[in-house]
């Protein structure tokens, strides 16, 4: 299929909201299933929009939570599609962040400066009084550097200590790391 459709960035990036509908028909067409449409596509959709696909972190809901009382305004950033929202209303996180970017909707991953910028135009914040905490060093340090924000590392296997800049084992490691 990937022949016919193209590099998956290439078949998403920039597309419009509602654009999964039509991909996951596009591959049910493709693969010539006989099974209910309808069906196999509940399914794909479950394959990438289920919080059950995307388990969060131990720490996650915590951290979240504290930044929260901080009165830290959260605004999230990702390599992802409009799927995107749906799973965090499946997370309980919805609420927590002030705005959401994902690469569809933007036309660039991380690292590309123009997601960042988007983000930052969405915040309404100056990139030197963002900070980009990530687990990707080069989508995500290294977008952010390019685009003027600060950054932390999320590392948690530790095989990278080398590497410039703050890094952090977990998300509960950025709380002391962000301003009050």
């Amino acid at each position: 299929m990937a022949a016919t459709s193209g590099a998956f960035t290439s078949v998403y990036l920039g597309k419009p909201r509602g654009f999964w509908n039509e991909y996951e028909r596009k591959i049910v067409n493709e693969l010539g299933l006989t099974v209910s449409s309808a069906v196999v596509v509940e399914q794909l959709r479950d394959c990438f929009a289920s919080s059950r696909k995307h388990p969060a972190y131990a720490e996650t809901e915590g951290v979240l939570e504290k930044l929260a009382n901080r009165g830290t305004r959260l605004h999230l950033l990702s390599n992802y599609t409009e799927l995107l929202p749906e799973i965090l209303v499946q997370l309980g996180w919805s609420r927590r962040f002030v705005t959401v970017t994902y690469s569809q909707e933007a036309g660039a991953e991380k690292p590309a400066r123009a997601i960042f910028e988007l983000a930052l135009r969405r915040a309404g914040c100056a990139p030197e009084r963002a900070a980009m905490v990530g687990d990707s060093w080069e989508a995500d340090v290294l977008g952010a550097w390019a685009a003027g924000l600060n950054a932390v590392w999320v590392d948690r296997d530790g095989h990278h200590p080398e590497r410039a800049g703050p890094m952090v084992r977990d998300l509960a490691g950025i709380l002391p790391l962000l301003p009050l």
